[in-house]
């Protein structure tokens, strides 16, 4: 009963956030985690049974459509690959773990927006429609965000996955924060994509793929520099001086990340 109860919450919660502001549904593993922490791989896997069964029943009666439950078995990945890696892989490092998992993520979810949105120009025109009809944003104003959102889709899409897979490591792992590693390894596909969107900027592909590695090394920067003032004498003040190191010169982040990976 206690699991039928837990799995129908679940499913509420899921479909509440899609239907209230979907954008927070990054938070959904992390939150679906901690809801079923203490309960074993068998039961875990029962909930989440009843939670799409329960779902389903609202597909039935035209009330959802399937693209909610699609939505709900993606942002299940960072839950299944959290576990596979523990299983299967456990001396990996933390970074490479949320890097995996977010790649999966990612690749699934441009898969799902492939299949699912068949014209997405134009979708992006009737976006824009309704924008010009409901706001007071000029056109020009309009034209340059999406503009900005077309050239940039698959940073935007990547850090919608990454962080998703990064809250679910900080939840369950936040106390030993400080000794998050990553492979130096990853300064290879950077100096590629980096080659690449030099030679070609125009290709958008090549572009963000140098964007989304640079967001993985600012991640791991932000705790390389953290690490670093703790050490000194103004370790009280270490996530303050972080934070402000991070807005004001995301490159100085960036750079630590780098050199630090390659110690």
């Amino acid at each position: 009963m206690a699991r039928i109860l837990g799995g129908i919450i679940l499913g509420s919660c899921f479909i509440l956030i899609m239907s209230l502001f979907p954008p927070l549904i990054v938070l959904f593993p992390m939150y679906k985690m901690k809801k079923t922490e203490y309960n074993t791989s068998k039961e875990k896997v029962q909930i989440n049974l009843i939670s799409m069964l329960f779902m389903c029943i609202f597909i039935f009666f035209g009330i959802l459509d399937w693209g909610v439950l699609t939505v709900y078995l993606v942002f299940s990945i960072p839950e299944i690959v959290y576990y596979l890696i523990i299983k299967y892989k456990s001396d990996m490092h933390i970074f490479d773990r949320i890097n995996l998992s977010s790649i999966v993520t990612f690749i699934v979810l441009l898969l799902l927006i492939k299949y699912t949105f068949n014209d997405l120009e134009g979708d992006f025109n009737k976006v824009k429609d309704i924008y010009m009809n409901t706001t007071e944003i000029s056109k020009e104003e309009l034209n340059r965000m999406f503009e900005y959102i077309k050239s940039n889709i698959y940073l935007i899409v990547f850090c919608y996955a990454y962080i998703s897979n990064y809250l679910v490591y900080w939840y369950k792992i936040k106390e030993i924060y400080n000794f998050w590693e990553i492979n130096y390894l990853w300064i290879v596909p950077y100096i590629v994509f980096f080659s690449l969107s030099y030679l070609y900027p125009e290709n958008i592909i090549y572009s963000n793929g140098e964007k989304i590695v640079k967001l993985i090394y600012i991640a791991y920067g932000v705790k390389a520099i953290k690490v670093l003032i703790e050490a000194g004498k103004y370790s009280k003040f270490s996530k303050l001086i972080t934070a402000l190191v991070f807005i004001l010169s995301p490159t100085i982040v960036f750079i630590t990340g780098v050199i630090r990976s390659l110690r």
